[in-house]
């Protein structure tokens, strides 16, 4: 995806005549969309990404050693114009326009928040058993020992 991002970068103003002329600002332009594509937060981290990755460095137009990879200053004021030009919007337009082109998305979103709730009702409290009635039952009640009594025995 990365390589077929179509990525117009916006040339500096004026005719600069004199310091040095600006490098080609490609490799950074489609650096900034990886940074986009891989919600990087910091481009301090995508430095060191495209350091270690020769098929990064590769796809974004640095295939010589780690060492062409601009510094961290340079990211940030090609950032900053690319983000004044509205870059990243005219890339998103351009692939949405490539791949989907008039097509209507159909699209179904579901939200699968968890929701803290019981899933059976709760059992309710059971009333403890009624002692059995002696008048259904027929039974005879037994007499409760005394145990303060003497014993009867001769």
């Amino acid at each position: 995806m990365i390589g077929q991002a179509p990525v117009c970068c916006p040339q500096p103003q004026g005719g600069r005549r004199r310091g040095r002329p600006k490098k080609d600002r490609r490799p950074i332009a489609r650096a900034f969309v990886v940074k986009a594509v891989l919600d990087l937060p910091h481009t301090k981290l995508l430095i060191e990404m495209l350091r270690h990755s020769p098929v990064l460095r590769a796809l974004c137009g640095w295939a010589s050693s780690p060492k062409a990879i601009p510094s961290q200053a340079t990211f940030s004021r090609a950032f900053t114009e690319f983000a004044a030009a509205g870059l990243g919007d005219q890339v998103h337009a351009a692939l949405v326009h490539k791949h989907v082109g008039e097509q209507l998305v159909m699209h179904i979103s579901r939200d699968a928040t968890e929701i803290a709730a019981r899933e059976k009702p709760a059992n309710k409290a059971k009333p403890p058993p009624a002692e059995p009635s002696l008048k259904k039952s027929g039974a005879v009640p037994r007499r409760a020992k005394r145990h303060n009594q003497p014993s009867r025995s001769a």
